[in-house]
């Protein structure tokens, strides 16, 4: 599942490679070192791990499966759109692009052509 979530970050922003470390992470948003995209990058970091996070607890200590795990990168977004406040007013255009990537890859895999869904 997480390297689900990954992979489609790595398809909605571009990015050559999936991380498998923070140190990778990191790396791959280093191209623009600008305090913006650090704030964006670190605010990605924070939804993906936080919801893997949330579902992996509801699986080991409620029992809940996730049985569409394309959801969890709505879930990401949403929590990204949320925090758009704490961004300043010329942050937020970027905070959205970012957002209509990943939700673009997601339903692109939803699709009936895809096979998924």
């Amino acid at each position: 599942m997480a390297r689900l979530i990954w992979c489609i970050c790595r398809d909605g922003l571009g990015w050559n490679v999936i991380p498998r470390s923070l140190d990778e992470f990191f790396l791959l948003c280093d191209s623009d070192n600008s305090p913006t995209s650090i704030r964006l990058h670190l605010s990605l970091l924070a939804a993906v791990c936080w919801n893997l996070w949330l579902t992996r607890n509801n699986m080991v200590f409620r029992d809940k499966l996730l049985y569409f795990p394309l959801s969890l990168t709505f879930q990401i977004v949403a929590n990204l759109l949320q925090w758009k406040k704490l961004f300043r007013p010329e942050e937020e255009a970027r905070l959205e692009l970012m957002t209509d990537r990943i939700k673009m890859v997601s339903t692109s895999l939803r699709s009936p052509r895809m096979g998924v869904g």
